[in-house]
């Protein structure tokens, strides 16, 4: 069965990881199939197996990812194979997707009927102080928290028995870092540190083995910067700019006060995204030298171009900003123009009037607005949400670079590199990075400023194709889009 469904590199990982004790995993992003492997071998550990004449009794599980959402997909996915195997869980199953057991915490389960219990943790390293069992540690190289205080915690938990197990799982980080000395360093304790450890490199050609990729992977390939593609896809330690925005003040933004004076303007911002790449979509309240994102969204479209998917694509993203709209009553709705990506915009005006901004976003432009953004992180006077609900903006400041050689600019030129979404179909590029700092544009504003604003027009209609839209063909109607999106 493992056979039937596992690719012949993923039986490679599950075999390694089944063998030895200590295994560490660099793969590709969203290709090579890490976390499903990896959730087999959970999935077999919890439920005791004898492999290739080694036998591991059942026993508890704990996964550790750098959020407490990515860890709870791990879970999820294997509470998928359990229902395609057919395998009984416990009676305290609460529906198919997630075994949520409120004595837990933050923690949600997989309770076996066994008795053993396949547990998902946030990335903080005190999350699984006590704890004992097999231990796995997803995208280490991405965790916040320090990897060695990680690993330094890790370990303990698979002491109390042999056949206890420690997974570490990554991409490739940057040149200089915790995880690049873990694989490369050349110093005499990292080279005997990895000694004990079985190393698995994949990268997408593992995936892929005869040399034909994937027409959405080509596209991917096209699309990236080289040195993006080599880091990501073929696991390369390459040298990085350095950070723009540090931990430290994203923990501080995320403290859950807000900064902006009573009355503040509020603006919805819109990155237009395209094929692979999706758009990206925050509403912020700014005024009085501060800024608070209210909440920021990615929005998937299609990977194809067909008419009808691009006009369903379309009326989706109008009519999620339609609900924007009615909940948070903005004054202004600031869309990032280009030539590339200007339907949007244009469906957006048709709409709202000149409610609608179409900003082009040049180098110099966006590198006053991250000069006011760094101003107001560094200061505190800008919040994100916190918890999950902020995770994705967040995500997307950690990832902004600084390019020091730029002389040109004081601080650094502002970089927005590229990643592949967890989807693994589409391209992000920091996205709602690029949409919040359109927003900075209203810090100067006071609550009693006058401000030339148009006339508000009247709260919108929901979006039907018998308005116009900007699109250049005939409408027709249809049933009011949802966020299920058609293609998905």
């Amino acid at each position: 069965m493992v056979h039937h469904h596992l690719r012949p590199h993923q039986v490679e990982i599950l075999n390694t990881i089944l063998s030895n004790r200590q295994t560490a995993i660099l793969g590709a992003r969203q290709s090579v199939g890490k976390t499903t492997a990896v959730a087999y071998a959970a999935l077999c550990m919890a439920l005791g197996v004898v492999w290739r004449g080694q036998r591991i009794p059942p026993h508890d599980v704990q996964v550790v990812s750098r959020s407490q959402k990515h860890s709870q997909e791990i879970v999820r996915r294997i509470n998928r194979m359990l229902g395609a195997f057919a395998v009984g869980v416990s009676q305290s199953r609460a529906r198919a997707d997630t075994l949520a057991n409120p004595d837990l915490g933050s923690m949600e389960r997989i309770a076996l009927a066994n008795g053993r219990e396949i547990r998902a943790h946030a990335g903080d390293p005190a999350a699984i102080q006590g704890l004992t069992g097999s231990i796995i540690v997803d995208e280490i190289a991405a965790n916040r928290h320090n990897p060695a205080e990680m690993l330094g915690q890790a370990l303990p938990l698979t002491l109390a028995k042999e056949y206890y197990r420690i997974v570490l799982i990554g991409n490739a980080s940057v040149r200089g870092d915790w995880w690049h000395a873990f694989w490369e360093g050349d110093k005499l304790d990292e080279r005997e540190r990895r000694e004990q450890w079985a190393l698995g490199r994949y990268t997408v050609h593992d995936a892929f083995p005869n040399g034909i990729l994937p027409p959405h992977v080509e596209h991917l390939k096209r699309t990236q910067p080289e040195h993006h593609w080599r880091r990501w896809m073929l696991c390369e330690f390459l040298d990085a700019f350095n950070r723009a925005v540090p931990d430290e003040q994203l923990d501080a933004a995320q403290s859950g006060t807000a900064r902006t004076p009573v009355g503040a303007l509020t603006v919805l911002c819109v990155d237009p995204g395209g094929h692979f790449n999706p758009t990206g979509l925050v509403a912020v309240r700014a005024g009085g030298m501060a800024m608070d994102v209210l909440r920021a969204e990615y929005l998937y479209g299609p990977t194809v171009r067909k008419l009808d998917a691009d006009e369903s694509w379309l009326r989706a993203q109008l009519e999620r900003v339609d609900q924007w709209v009615r909940e948070f009553r903005p004054v202004k709705i600031i869309v990032d123009q280009s030539e590339f990506a200007s339907a949007l915009g244009k469906a957006l005006r048709s709409k709202f009037g000149s409610m609608v901004e179409l900003t082009p976003t040049t180098e110099i432009s966006q590198q006053r607005q991250w000069s006011t953004m760094q101003s107001l992180l560094r200061d505190g006077r800008m919040s994100i949400p916190a918890g999950e609900a902020g995770a994705e903006i967040r995500g997307d400041l950690a990832r902004l670079e600084l390019d020091e050689s730029a002389r040109r600019f004081e601080a650094g030129k502002i970089v927005l590199p590229s990643t592949t979404a967890e989807n693994g179909t589409h391209v992000l590029h920091c996205d709602l990075a690029a949409a919040a700092m359109l927003g900075t544009e209203f810090v100067h504003l006071g609550t009693g400023d006058a401000v030339e604003l148009p006339t508000a027009p009247p709260m919108p209609k929901p979006s039907t194709l018998s308005e116009p839209m900007g699109l250049d063909v005939a409408p027709k109607r249809v049933a009011k889009p949802s966020l299920a999106m058609p293609w998905d």
